[in-house]
């Protein structure tokens, strides 16, 4: 059968990254997935993994940038090992995409937080300008090549895939909407690791200035025309909240 989905999900934190698989096996059926993971460490064997190897880890844009040369899907996701998946998260999404397969149309997850910067049960709205961006993009991978790829590595190293690729995305017509009935749950309390911590310190400032260059404004900073409004109408349930 063909491969609809590939999702791409770089993981520096082999107990998160096992957490994270387990959510996608729990919860995603019906639909014919490839999980992409690339890491510097050996993944234990799961259903609809490729295994890709990172020797030098280099940031997460890279890391996604390396995935993407591999997706054999027709649609391209990312998240980070820090995501739990719920009930129907990708076939609803699937069915929110198919609609606009003549587009050059992202699709957005709701981005619950369960911990970290963002309030617990929070929902992150990010926009840039008044335009909503997807912190966890869809996207048909022949529309993402048209556009100039997925993640753009070396352009950035670690931080911006995201925004910047919805931007791309609307500079070429395209359109950027949240899937309301597909969710995924992020907790950004999780343990960090020694290369995460230093990958994220070592390119902010090269990353920020590479958006800035390119789109005349940096994010997550307070001058900037970027805002993160959240809210409060979504709670996890109890279950939702037992994958932590």
């Amino acid at each position: 059968m063909p491969i609809v989905a590939s999702i791409i999900l770089p993981s520096l934190r082999p107990e998160r990254l096992e957490e994270c698989l387990q959510s996608i096996d729990q919860y995603t059926a019906g639909i014919d997935y490839e999980v992409i993971v690339v890491s510097p460490f050996d993944v234990k064997p799961h259903p609809n993994v490729v295994h890709i190897k990172e020797d030098d880890p280099g940031g997460t844009v890279k890391a996604t940038a390396l995935g993407f040369q591999y997706v054999r899907g027709e649609y391209v996701i990312t998240m980070s090992d820090d995501c739990r998946v719920t009930a129907h998260w990708l076939a609803n999404m699937i069915a929110f995409m198919r609609p606009h397969d003549k587009e050059i149309f992202e699709g957005g997850f709701v981005h619950v937080a369960l911990s970290g910067r963002y309030h617990p049960g929070g929902v992150a709205r990010p926009s840039y300008c008044g335009k909503e961006f997807a912190t966890l993009p869809c996207i048909r991978k022949d529309k993402a090549e048209l556009i100039g790829g997925f993640f753009d590595y070396p352009y950035y190293q670690n931080w911006y895939g995201d925004p910047d690729l919805s931007l791309r995305v609307y500079r070429a017509g395209g359109t950027v909407a949240i899937c309301p009935n597909a969710q995924i749950l992020v907790s950004q309390n999780a343990p960090g690791d020694r290369i995460n911590k230093e990958n994220r310190e070592k390119y902010y400032k090269r990353d920020s200035a590479a958006f800035k260059e390119r789109w005349g404004t940096t994010v997550l900073t307070p001058k900037s025309s970027v805002s993160w409004p959240m809210g409060f109408s979504k709670q996890p349930s109890a279950q939702e909240n037992k994958a932590y």
